[in-house]
């Protein structure tokens, strides 16, 4: 009775997690809804801060895309923060620079990681706004103007604009594609019901007083709007701020950085777990534990109930062993995918949901391991 009563309840937490959660937004976005007033008038002085490790095959890209935003120029200073690079990053930017980019280059000679970087060009920012954004992605012309007029909204603290990823010709990028547009769907509806939880890390902005130093070990895109947010602001989400990036070709191909990415989220969300206090901080703590902290650990919960299931079906082999039956074939379907690369939906979606899930998995066990992530090394 008990085993039945464990297996029921870890697969309600998970059906919770993956469909109840955004369905408690959706609906709850349609009695709550918090609009932004924007002005697209609104053109206050901003400060673009490209973060930079060895990103030699884009960096020059990168510069050229910048030069082309139709953001007043007057009113955009161009802040590249090479954080230690050992390539031609930093001789590529200079190049750019001579050939008349109006861009600042801030050298650093050690890789110290991309929080700290930031922090550092923070403080030499001229712009009453900063946008944050990463070497290989490539902005809409209009992205900024589109961030910024939300500024205009003086609750408004910290903007997050939509990343697009292009999509790959393997199952990997075709499944991460499916992924980020669930995660759309979620930053859209916490964006309705007041504020996002969390940011991305390719296109966000922060108002610079506002701006919270945070330490290297600590994901600046998480963790930068939890503390606005704790500040009495809102964090909301512009989706006509678009940024591109290529997404991975293949399901090895970004597992370091999923797993450190994980990792350090975790490690960001402890830093500041006062926030999971519902007592206190209401549907924000409730969004943080449902679509963080649940989401974290449900490759932990899934191999237990598989394993719950297996000995239900045997003790009582009546629709359990039916149940048994459909997370078996799930999980052939993950494994096909994963081995074969097809891109066909029946076998990109389980594999790719397997797959950040295992990465949730060991990124936490390297995280309670002691392992500690402070410098980064782009997957491209």
């Amino acid at each position: 009775m008990m085993l039945e009563v464990l297996f029921w309840l870890l697969l309600g937490i998970l059906i919770y997690t993956f469909f109840g959660y955004p369905l408690l937004c959706l609906v709850l976005g349609r009695f709550r809804n918090r609009p932004v007033w924007w002005d697209e008038r609104y053109q206050p002085a901003v400060t673009l801060v490209i973060s930079a490790y060895n990103e030699e095959t884009v960096i020059g890209e990168k510069i050229d895309n910048t030069m082309e935003l139709n953001y007043p120029r007057e009113g955009l200073e161009v802040i590249v923060a090479s954080d230690g690079s050992t390539d031609r990053t930093n001789e590529i930017v200079q190049e750019k620079i001579t050939a008349g980019a109006k861009v600042k280059l801030l050298s650093f000679q050690e890789n110290r990681g991309k929080t700290v970087v930031q922090n550092d060009a923070v403080k030499d920012a001229r712009g009453e706004i900063v946008v944050f954004s990463d070497a290989n992605a490539m902005y809409q012309q209009d992205a900024l103007g589109k961030l910024v007029r939300n500024f205009a909204d003086r609750e408004v603290g910290c903007v997050c604009g939509e990343l697009v990823y292009l999509a790959g010709e393997r199952a990997a990028g075709q499944g991460e594609g499916f992924y980020w547009r669930y995660e759309q769907f979620l930053k859209k509806a916490e964006s309705r019901l007041g504020s996002v939880l969390g940011a991305t890390g390719a296109i966000y902005a922060v108002r610079k007083d506002l701006y919270v130093p945070l330490g290297g070990e600590i994901i600046s895109d998480f963790v930068e709007p939890l503390r606005i947010l704790e500040g009495g602001h809102r964090a909301v989400y512009e989706e006509e701020a678009v940024a591109y990036e290529s997404m991975d070709a293949n399901y090895g191909t970004g597992w370091a950085r999923k797993t450190r990415i994980i990792a350090r989220g975790y490690q960001g969300l402890l830093s500041v777990k006062h926030l999971l206090n519902p007592f206190k901080y209401g549907f924000l703590a409730v969004g943080l534990i449902s679509h963080r902290l649940l989401r974290w650990y449900a490759g932990f919960l899934l191999p237990v109930m598989l394993g719950l299931n297996a000995y239900l079906a045997w003790a009582r082999p009546d629709w359990y062993l039916w149940l048994l039956l459909i997370q078996v074939f799930f999980y052939f379907l993950a494994a096909a995918g994963m081995i074969s690369g097809v891109k066909w939906k029946p076998l990109m979606l389980p594999a790719y949901f397997c797959a950040m899930n295992l990465a949730s998995v060991i990124g936490l066990l390297q995280y309670y391991r002691g392992h500690r992530y402070v410098s980064w090394e782009p997957a491209r």
